[in-house]
């Protein structure tokens, strides 16, 4: 009887998992706040590199990479992407770290946290209060 309960149990976790990943709600949350394919780079490096030229107060060029392709939805909060993003400023790194960004109304991303390198190799805990616990590993394993 116990290999019964217990073979339920994991058909039932696998079971809510993929309802969890079908969630109607979240894919139509996304696919309002997400920019068109055709202009989602665009956007993103536009929006990363006035939020950096205000924080750094220069004319900045951004390049990032994709920590995880898909968008991450919570809830009713904007669709959220995690970046680990470079800095740079008259031909020379000003800064790298790992950013999250949310995406909002198909037209633009705000950043909603960024953790830079230094921030990170001083106190590794700090990526954990923003990013999933995967990326966490990815972040340490990768790009520190």
């Amino acid at each position: 009887m116990d290999k019964k309960i217990a073979l339920f149990a994991v058909l039932w976790t696998a079971f809510a998992a993929a309802q969890m990943s079908c969630n109607p709600f979240a894919s139509s949350h996304v696919a309002a706040n997400v920019p068109d394919a055709k202009n989602f780079a665009e956007f993103l490096k536009r929006d990363l590199e006035a939020h950096f030229k205000k924080s750094l107060g220069r004319e900045v060029a951004v390049s990032y990479e994709m920590l995880r392709l898909d968008a991450t939805q919570s809830g009713v909060a904007y669709p959220k992407y995690y970046l680990w993003v470079r800095i740079s400023g008259e031909g020379q790194l000003l800064g790298e770290g790992a950013a999250r960004v949310a995406a909002i109304e198909k037209t633009h991303f705000e950043v909603t946290d960024f953790l830079s390198r230094t921030e990170i190799k001083k106190n590794r805990q700090i990526i954990k209060n923003v990013f999933p616990p995967e990326l966490c590993d990815k972040i340490e394993r990768e790009k520190i």
